[in-house]
């Protein structure tokens, strides 16, 4: 977390002993209108604005986008990992637990973590992973934003192997009419099985799509 700085991320502001010396306390940034994982909840049925949602992914995006070219993997992206703050309208990507720095652009990760809605198909199936896992995730948190529930889902409780058929064969579900091509199109692109297929987070930012409303958050 010292080496992240970036407005899209939950930022360390300081690190000390715990009075009895068995944990280490870090106070971090405060973001006082909780997760985007409750957010989702509190829609009940009503789904977002697709304005909404993009303003929300476009500082998700550029978190992470600021984590990959330090190297670093998140690796448990997932809703309530986003925090919100400034009423919100901030988006900050926070919970870098299970997060790991790599030392080259071409070191992958081999460690099964994360959370298995959000679990990209070459973790499922414990291969070597890099950046574009953390994309997977991405993709499934804004199928979850634009749906407002999880691409791939456990058909019955605790059927894990039934979810990790679904994350690794299966297509996601279509999206609502109301949404447009382009917000479907990147969503689809970023849930490619295929690590190599998927865009990295460059390439997503520079996205017609994405582009203004990056150009709003500068602004702001």
């Amino acid at each position: 977390m010292q080496v992240l700085n970036h407005p899209c991320l939950v930022k360390l502001h300081d690190a000390f002993m715990s009075a009895d010396g068995r944990g280490i306390c870090l106070v971090m940034s405060y973001c006082e209108s909780g997760d985007l994982g409750r957010a989702i909840k509190g829609a009940g049925a009503q789904p977002f604005g697709e304005a909404t949602v993009l303003k929300w992914f476009v500082q998700v995006c550029m978190g992470v986008q600021h984590m990959h070219a330090n190297q670093m993997l998140h690796r448990d992206l997932k809703p309530c990992n986003l925090f919100l703050g400034e009423g919100g309208l901030l988006v900050r990507v926070g919970d870098f637990g299970l997060a790991k720095m790599l030392t080259g652009a071409h070191e992958t990760a081999t460690s099964e973590v994360g959370t298995p809605y959000y679990t990209s198909p070459e973790m499922v199936l414990s291969q070597p992973y890099s950046f574009p896992s953390d994309v997977w995730s991405l993709g499934v948190i804004l199928y979850e934003m634009l749906a407002l529930e999880t691409p791939f889902r456990l058909r019955a409780h605790g059927d894990v192997v039934a979810l990790v058929t679904e994350v690794v064969s299966r297509d996601a579900p279509p999206l609502a009419p109301q949404y447009g091509a382009e917000v479907k199109a990147l969503c689809a692109w970023m849930l490619q099985k295929s690590p190599e297929r998927r865009p990295d987070m460059a390439t997503v930012l520079a996205m017609p799509l994405m582009r203004k409303h990056v150009r709003t958050f500068v602004k702001g």
